[in-house]
């Protein structure tokens, strides 16, 4: 089926991919074809492959208004000054909130404060959120009631690869 609605998917992308100047350029062409299709595409990225590729990032966000998210805050990789950084920057987008932190939220009031503390700074720093691992309808709920932005995880559906969303006519040829 082709879908015409507005979405948006996220893609990880490999550090070392974006060392490559060929997928790099086919990147931009992915997206710009998304873009007509109306399809927003946002690239998953590394605290630490953010960094290294500052200057990439900074001119596909400024010639081609890519959207960006840094993967697992929370993890134990990410910074909060990075993080602050970059979004004062306007580099980034989006910050994805990491699965450990999510699992289990229902059971757990610290881990539940945690979470609103992250999603407060987010806001502040004008940045959308997203819980990894969102496995149930409670899991969801309680995101949704805390003010995540979005949910991913398998209560919504499987990751699919790039290839599989194009044999499925998310995007039309």
């Amino acid at each position: 089926k082709n879908i015409k609605e507005n979405i948006t998917l996220f893609v990880n992308i490999s550090p070392a991919s974006l060392s490559s100047s060929d997928f790099v350029k086919y990147l931009i062409s992915v997206i710009e074809k998304a873009k007509k299709e109306n399809i927003n595409i946002v690239v998953e990225l590394t605290e630490q492959s953010l960094l290294e590729n500052y200057e990439l990032l900074e001119f596909l966000k400024k010639e081609y208004d890519f959207s960006f998210a840094i993967d697992d805050f929370g993890a134990g990789y990410s910074s909060i000054k990075v993080v602050q950084d970059l979004s004062i920057l306007g580099i980034i987008d989006y910050l994805k909130i990491d699965g450990m932190l999510i699992k289990d939220i229902v059971l757990s009031n610290e881990r539940k404060k945690l979470v609103e503390l992250i999603v407060n700074f987010a806001q502040f720093h004008g940045l959308k959120t997203i819980g990894e691992f969102v496995e149930n309808k409670e899991t969801a709920e309680a995101l949704r009631d805390i003010g995540i932005d979005y949910g991913q995880g398998y209560y919504f559906g499987k990751p699919k690869t790039l290839e599989e969303l194009i044999k499925e006519k998310v995007f039309n040829k």
